[in-house]
């Protein structure tokens, strides 16, 4: 793994690569476009529910962690 910081468009964000996966410190305009285009294209509105309660779960793991 490696430690170097990277430039990410123009948003000077840091970021650390594992395994080939860069993991940005703020999301950047890409990641956002990317991640509407996948949920929008869930038809299930119950599947949709389901992954922001994931993901609000994991938001509060973190703060709390």
């Amino acid at each position: 793994m490696s430690d170097k910081k990277v430039l990410a468009s123009k948003t000077d964000v840091e970021s650390e690569n594992y395994g080939g996966i860069e993991k940005y410190f703020r999301p950047t305009p890409e990641e956002g476009r990317r991640l509407m285009h996948a949920f929008f294209s869930i038809r299930d509105a119950k599947v949709r529910e389901s992954i922001i309660r994931h993901v609000e779960e994991q938001l509060r793991l973190e703060r709390d962690g």
